[in-house]
């Protein structure tokens, strides 16, 4: 029996396909980070957790209607411990330890997936510590699940990059189909095959480039919903048509150039019908990064967190990355995972 096991689960960077990729409407292409968290599962006389938000141990029951700390971890423990009940799997008491570089030492969140990665590294490591094997695609499966309630707004991208730690296309699954479903156990519902769900590791390098907080939190629940109340239909889909013709180029090509271009969409969409997509900073960092060739891409849902900054050449990198400190931004190099 094992007595203490401790894994890594990456974080994510969204480089195209965000809003696109939410119902099912394109791929996404997500990348995984070097960053991010680290949890650790040992025996105990007694079910506690710990995570940097709360510094001491927290007992939990797993007979209460709640268990711990937030929603998050409370679901990724009931869906992990379901499925070990439905196995017929012995569980006694575990001390679980939650350590994250996705967040500042203040806890101040970088906007690089920590709820996702969060999910899939409980699931994982409880499972594993308990001696049951999940295949990604399962380990997948049983994070949307987890975390269904977030249906409408989510693509879940998160999850699937944090499940493979490599760079991935991701098409979601259908989501009205998992609607639609029957109630099942967890293994009937994460072995069946879910129809539209893509997730391909690709081959994918980014040679020259920052990643840039702007310090400013956005909440992309709220965003999506903002953005599909307000984007008219005529609209999304012109632009979702130009997002794909621009997408095969990409995989086609690997050319940093056209991420500039699907940057333009969202803000075409915005200055059309604002959504709070674009900030005062975005127009900021864009000049900085103009000025030394670069091409910006926004990752994420906008509004604030993170922005790429990509060059053809390290000098105007590093030249680029000296300006940007001296407007007093964040600025993440050598981050992406390298696989």
């Amino acid at each position: 029996m094992m007595n203490k096991l401790t894994t890594f689960t990456a974080g994510k960077l969204y480089l195209m396909g965000e809003y696109f990729v939410v119902n099912g409407d394109a791929t996404a292409i997500i990348l995984p980070l070097n960053l991010g968290v680290n949890i650790t599962v040992e025996q105990s006389d007694k079910y506690t957790i710990k995570t940097a938000a709360n510094k001491s141990m927290h007992e939990f029951n797993l007979t209460q209607d709640t268990i711990i700390i937030n929603n998050i971890i409370d679901c990724s423990l009931r869906t992990i411990f379901r499925l070990l009940k439905e196995r017929g799997i012995a569980v006694h008491p575990i001390q679980i330890t939650i350590i994250s570089t996705l967040e500042s030492m203040a806890n101040r969140s970088y906007g690089f997936g920590s709820s996702g990665a969060v999910t899939v590294g409980i699931i994982k490591t409880i499972a594993q510590f308990f001696d049951v094997t999940l295949t990604k695609e399962e380990l997948y499966k049983l994070s949307i699940i987890s975390l269904q309630n977030h249906l409408k707004t989510s693509s879940y991208g998160d999850i699937a990059v944090s499940v493979y730690n490599k760079a991935i296309q991701y098409h979601v699954f259908d989501k009205e189909w998992f609607q639609s479903i029957s109630k099942k156990t967890l293994d009937e519902l994460i072995k069946l095959s879910w129809p539209e769900l893509v997730i391909n590791p690709i081959d994918l390098s980014l040679n020259h480039y920052l990643v840039i907080n702007t310090h400013k939190k956005t909440s992309s629940t709220k965003m999506v919903e903002t953005f599909f109340n307000s984007t008219p239909d005529i609209s999304y889909q012109t632009n979702l048509k130009m997002y794909n013709d621009l997408y095969n180029e990409f995989i086609a090509s690997r050319n940093i150039d056209l991420l500039g271009v699907i940057n333009n969409l969202y803000q075409i969409m915005n200055e059309e019908t604002p959504f709070g997509y674009m900030i005062n900073d975005y127009k900021e960092i864009h000049a900085i990064i103009k000025e030394h060739h670069g091409i910006m891409k926004v990752s994420g849902a906008g509004g604030g967190d993170n922005v790429f900054a990509l060059f053809h050449n390290e000098k105007s990198k590093t030249e680029c990355q000296y300006d940007l400190l001296k407007k007093g931004y964040l600025v993440f190099t050598d981050i992406i995972e390298k696989r």
